[in-house]
């Protein structure tokens, strides 16, 4: 029971806290269009539509939690498969992601599927809090099924999380350790980097 609470929870962190960033961005496009009306509708259309997700995916975490009548918990999660519409989401609310995301020659188990994409979430939303300029994201898989990923961008101030700080970068940490993955950080005068591995086989321990 408390696994499965710390899963709820990093998920709604994850994915409601990913929203929230979206909806921000698209509320500050909002803001400089002010003064062309076609834009700044369009802007607004994208921060409801956002505001919509964030209710969807909170309806859809707390499902989990409701047993139906044959004693089973649906399962709606997302997937590795979803991480291209994901950084899409992203480009459309105005952050410049350069991606490189390999191809998944070996299947990938449930829980890795959600680590990974999952990992690129908070990724992006941790770049869009505490960075400034161009986000590079990189997703590779080796031969044994191992996924790469590594995120970088340009830090606001030298007083951006570093290395270990901040929750979002802990419970990262703790969703890839808890399928057999590791997530290193490292941050210099410029940049920030995250660089986590997850095995393709992971299985979350209950």
């Amino acid at each position: 029971m408390a696994q499965e609470r710390l899963r709820i929870a990093r998920d709604l962190h994850d994915g409601v806290g990913h929203q929230i960033a979206v909806v921000n961005m698209h509320l500050g496009a909002a803001e400089v269009h002010l003064s062309d009306p076609r834009a700044l509708r369009g802007d607004l259309v994208a921060a409801r539509a956002a505001v919509q997700a964030v209710l969807r995916e909170t309806q859809q975490i707390l499902a989990v939690l409701r047993v139906d009548n044959a004693g089973e918990r649906p399962q709606a999660t997302p997937s590795h498969a979803a991480v291209g519409d994901l950084v899409e989401s992203y480009r459309q609310a105005g952050m410049v992601v350069n991606a490189n995301i390999g191809s998944f020659g070996i299947a990938l188990s449930g829980q890795s599927s959600v680590a990974v994409y999952r990992v690129v979430q908070e990724a992006l939303t941790n770049a869009h809090k505490h960075g400034v300029g161009p986000v590079s994201l990189e997703i590779s898989q080796n031969g044994e099924g191992l996924v790469s990923i590594e995120v970088a961008n340009m830090r606001r101030s030298t007083s951006s999380p570093g290395p270990g700080g901040g929750n979002g970068l802990i419970g990262m940490r703790e969703r890839v350790e808890s399928v057999g993955g590791s997530l290193r950080t490292r941050a210099d005068d410029r940049l920030f980097w995250i660089v986590a591995t997850i095995p393709a086989d992971g299985r979350e321990a209950r």
